[in-house]
């Protein structure tokens, strides 16, 4: 895949014309922010590198000197 692919993917998909507040990153942080806004009634878009999260758990390993 290369950028033009990446770019069209980004236009394949709906985004609002109009919204209060962008979340940049679907991270921890930009996940957090976005239950907050949707609790408080906040209209929110989240924008993100990736299309879907990844299916893999980047915590199945557990490092020896962590355990210390």
């Amino acid at each position: 895949m290369n950028s033009t692919d990446n770019l069209n993917d980004m236009n394949d998909t709906a985004l609002p014309a109009r919204t209060e507040v962008a979340v940049v990153g679907a991270g921890p942080a930009g996940l957090a922010l976005a239950v907050t806004l949707a609790a408080a009634g906040v209209d929110f878009v989240v924008l993100d590198k990736l299309a879907e999260g990844a299916n893999t758990s980047r915590a199945a390993v557990v490092h020896g000197p962590v355990l210390v």
